[in-house]
């Protein structure tokens, strides 16, 4: 349950610092599924959204599916994005180049 609130909060903080540049510099939509809860990152529309979802009504163009625990590291920079996808930790739908540009969403993370 506390990894639940922790990226719960993890959303909350990257959605309130997404702006323009930022859709400017992805330009495409993410859905993170962990575990049964969904996040809809839009950053191709305006000054960009996140929100939370009911999982596999909202579309996206690319699809990440890991736990809590995992996103949290990669979110932190403790996970690499590419050693997690290789070990199975970090599942992809959708188009696999955008998930490169998800450092541009963990940049948005305090460290």
């Amino acid at each position: 349950y506390l990894f639940e609130i922790m990226a719960e909060k993890v959303f909350k903080v990257m959605g309130a610092a997404v702006n323009a540049d930022v859709v400017g510099k992805v330009g495409a939509s993410y859905r993170f599924d962990l575990g049964d809860r969904s996040w809809l990152c839009d950053l191709k529309n305006g000054s960009g959204e996140i929100k939370e979802v009911s999982g596999t009504d909202a579309a996206a163009d690319c699809t990440i599916g890991m736990t809590e625990q995992d996103f949290l590291d990669l979110m932190s920079g403790k996970l690499d994005g590419q050693s997690a996808f290789l070990g199975g930790q970090l599942k992809i739908k959708g188009d696999m180049m955008l998930a490169m540009k998800l450092e541009e969403l963990s940049a948005l993370i305090p460290k």
